[in-house]
């Protein structure tokens, strides 16, 4: 019942006239990108959105329905490309951590 009533709310906010032309303006945008290219754009309004990275906030939401089939299929690799960053960033903040002490000892 909740999740029905989610896509009830959902459904209403698409249909709003105002976001159907920011929806329809987005995919007129965006629609010779290849998806490589979308899902970098993805990757960054989730780092600039945060919390708010969402189906319901992100404008676009339709297009990327009708490129990648679902929500989730988009904002899993998105998710996946934004954690390996992360993991890369703290290796790389040990490895000085180990320069730096290497360098204390002489």
């Amino acid at each position: 019942m909740i999740q029905y009533e989610a896509e009830k709310k959902l459904a209403a906010i698409l249909n709003e006239p105002s976001r159907l032309e920011a929806e329809r303006c987005f995919a007129e945008r965006h629609c010779k990108d290849s998806d490589e290219e979308l899902l970098l754009y993805l990757k960054a309004e989730k780092k600039r959105m945060k919390k708010r990275f969402n189906r319901r906030n992100f404008i676009g939401y339709t297009y990327i329905l009708e490129r990648f089939g679902s929500w989730e299929r988009a904002v899993g690799p998105v998710n996946e490309m934004i954690r390996r960053e992360k993991e890369e960033k703290s290796g790389s903040a040990v490895e000085e951590g180990a320069k730096e002490k290497g360098t204390q000892k002489q």
